[in-house]
């Protein structure tokens, strides 16, 4: 299904997956239990598997969302795009609003790194693989036109993907923390809305070609 559309879900594989997101960010694969997946998406243990499957097929189920729905919608947006640079703010904005909308998934994938990545199903790769190639695409093209320096595309995604990542996870644990300064929690929240755009600004100015005063690149 990755690279095409994917189908509708019901309303109850929708809650199963909402629960297992939680469960597994939470526990990580290996101490994530089906039954108290089921029981936060209100079924039971029997229903679960109807409609899903194992953990390991629900694991999957849950990372396909994420990451395959994500990869199909970065090359959406990429494809909607006309110049190199505008390609790259596409790319960039899906990824801070992917990691918005399930603030869930960087907690699953750090577990995953932590533990070697022995869980990940092949829909995370076909996923990354996905997103590298769009990546790659873009900063070809911008090096092409003389607007991109040549850099190494899968760095570019780990830079971007890094920032977003502290922005949603590691951001508002340190601002929570009892001995943080309330000060910090408030400039958070003054700052949230225009981060994305900052992270754009700052990624965009790492690649493109610099012009020196007097026209001179």
């Amino acid at each position: 299904m990755l690279g095409g559309s994917m189908p509708e879900k019901s309303d109850t594989i929708e809650k199963i997956t909402m629960a297992a997101r939680d469960e597994f960010a939470e526990k990580g694969f290996e101490g994530a239990r089906v039954d108290e997946i089921a029981r936060k998406a209100g079924i039971n243990k029997a229903m679960l598997y109807y409609h899903v499957g194992d953990k390991k097929a629900l694991y999957a189920l849950v990372i396909q969302e994420v990451i395959g729905r994500g990869a199909q919608l970065v090359s959406d947006a990429v494809g909607k795009a006309s110049s190199p640079e505008d390609k790259l703010r596409a790319y960039i904005r899906v990824l801070f609003d992917m990691i918005s909308a399930n603030p869930q998934m960087p907690r699953i994938m750090m577990r995953e790194i932590a533990s070697g990545g022995k869980n990940l199903p092949e829909a995370f790769f076909l996923g990354l693989l996905k997103i590298l190639s769009t990546v790659t695409g873009v900063t070809e093209e911008g090096f092409k036109q003389g607007v991109f320096i040549e850099t190494i595309a899968p760095l570019v995604h780990i830079m971007t993907l890094g920032a977003v990542i502290s922005v949603h996870t590691v951001s508002p644990v340190l601002c929570s923390m009892p001995q943080a300064p309330k000060e910090m929690q408030r400039i958070r929240s003054d700052v949230i809305e225009k981060i994305g755009e900052e992270i754009e600004r700052l990624i965009l100015r790492s690649v493109s070609v610099q012009t020196k005063p007097g026209g001179k690149k």
